[in-house]
């Protein structure tokens, strides 16, 4: 935890801009509001906080945010309200309180549903956190009212009625093509699991990267090897992403370069033995390196290096290092090109003193 608090620290947020927008929103909303709803968050698990999470502006999926700048993800993240209501979990399953029944079958919703809502007590409070997407208005919730029936699927809904241990539920639906976003809001508001308790956000977030890099890291088992190192790049939001691939069983390694300081962490095959001191963004790191060699059915030994700039001042979330992995993936490069970028960053020499991967006979004349 201790390089997880250094990281903390070492984030120093201008908000004077970020304040003014969402104090402009705020003074203009009233304590009524008719906005598409697109997530919901949980913040603990006994006396739990629950927000719907409404868009101000048009709604946003994780995927598309690519396109846009860091500063423009930064304003359509913030331009969000949540409206925020105070449950006793234990309590809230046991009586199959109504408002909470509703949170569960909107989180289960595929689609944006349109809700008016009331509340008390906005406050312009913009909060970051290097676990989630950054966050604009809060207030206390009084009353939601859907306009739509919640999109969801029949299997879904099944799910929810039958007795499956989560991480069954969980491959089965990603096997259906469900992506991770679903999959983690499904897991938080207590969709599924044979007892159906919800979990903290945060927490189900890595524990759907988590699970789904095992599941594919298993589907690797007895494959065929990469027959020739391959390596990609990809750059946004002031982080750079390298990656290095090479013949062998499945091995996966990843550096974290704040400026100086360096968080590694490594494992041999699909299981961890503890948990990452990179917290979520090594899971959702290896998610989508796993999607990527079960994609191509074959397996490898991974290096992944990702160089965090000082100007990523406002962090955006584990979903950005998830995206941006994917992203590389089609942005193929010449080896010995990435080394000399790394060279020059002054970062090669610790890399290699540092890797398990590269620090291996069979790997030796490729790096």
């Amino acid at each position: 935890m201790d390089e997880l608090k250094w990281v903390r620290n070492r984030i120093k947020i201008n908000f004077n801009a970020l304040k003014r927008f969402v104090k402009n929103r705020t003074s203009s909303l009233g304590n009524n509001l008719t906005a598409p709803f697109v997530s919901i968050f949980l913040s603990s698990s006994s006396i739990s906080t629950i927000s719907p999470v409404l868009s101000l502006n048009k709604p946003f999926d994780f995927k598309s945010l690519h396109s846009l700048s860091y500063q423009e993800v930064i304003f359509r993240m913030i331009d969000t309200l949540f409206p925020r209501k105070f449950f006793s979990i234990d309590f809230a399953l046991a009586s199959r309180d109504r408002d909470f029944e509703r949170f569960r079958f909107l989180g289960m919703s595929k689609k944006p549903v349109l809700v008016s809502t009331s509340f008390s007590s906005p406050k312009a409070l913009p909060s970051f956190s290097e676990f989630s997407y950054p966050s604009g208005i809060k207030a206390v919730l009084k009353s939601i009212e859907e306009h739509e029936e919640p999109k969801i699927p029949s299997y879904v809904y099944d799910f929810y009625e039958e007795k499956i241990k989560a991480r069954e539920a969980l491959r089965e639906l990603y096997l259906k093509g469900e992506d991770v976003y679903y999959l983690s809001t499904l897991l938080s508001v207590g969709v599924l699991g044979e007892i159906k308790n919800p979990i903290p956000t945060r927490f189900a977030i890595t524990a759907v990267d988590s699970e789904l890099a095992r599941f594919n890291i298993s589907f690797l088992e007895g494959k065929e090897q990469i027959s020739s190192p391959m390596a990609f790049f990809y750059e946004a939001f002031f982080n750079e992403f390298f990656i290095f691939m090479f013949p062998g069983a499945f091995e996966f390694e990843n550096f974290e370069f704040w400026g100086n300081k360096l968080i590694y962490d490594y494992q041999f095959g699909k299981n961890k033995k503890s948990y990452s001191p990179q917290a979520g963004a090594y899971y959702a790191t290896l998610f989508s390196v796993s999607e990527f060699l079960r994609k191509i059915g074959k397996t490898a030994k991974v290096m992944v290096i990702r160089i965090i700039s000082k100007d990523y001042n406002i962090p955006l979330g584990v979903w950005q290092v998830r995206e941006s992995i994917r992203k590389a993936f089609n942005n193929p490069k010449p080896r010995e090109e990435l080394e000399e970028l790394l060279k020059k960053k002054g970062l090669l020499r610790r890399i290699k003193q540092r890797s398990v991967v590269l620090n291996q006979n069979s790997i030796l004349e490729f790096f």
